[in-house]
């Protein structure tokens, strides 16, 4: 059985807290990963590219873990 989350140092925890605009239902698109006004961000974002860049995040050293980046396509 897995240690429980609140058992870790929270010092020790990867973690990245991501912010999206308008969800929309269309197919997953490259991501662009900012912060709010760097003139990158946009207003639109597909749920399917959400999983992906979840996925490819979770799976390799990020440059995002311990930041807030808004994501859009």
């Amino acid at each position: 059985m897995g240690k429980l989350v609140s058992s870790y140092n929270s010092r020790e925890l990867k973690w990245t807290l991501f912010r999206v605009p308008f969800l929309g239902n269309g197919e997953a698109a490259p991501v662009t990963a900012t912060y709010t006004g760097s003139g990158k961000d946009g207003m639109f974002l597909s749920r399917k590219s959400i999983v992906a860049w979840t996925l490819k995040e979770m799976g390799q050293d990020s440059e995002w873990i311990g930041k807030t980046p808004v994501l859009c396509n």
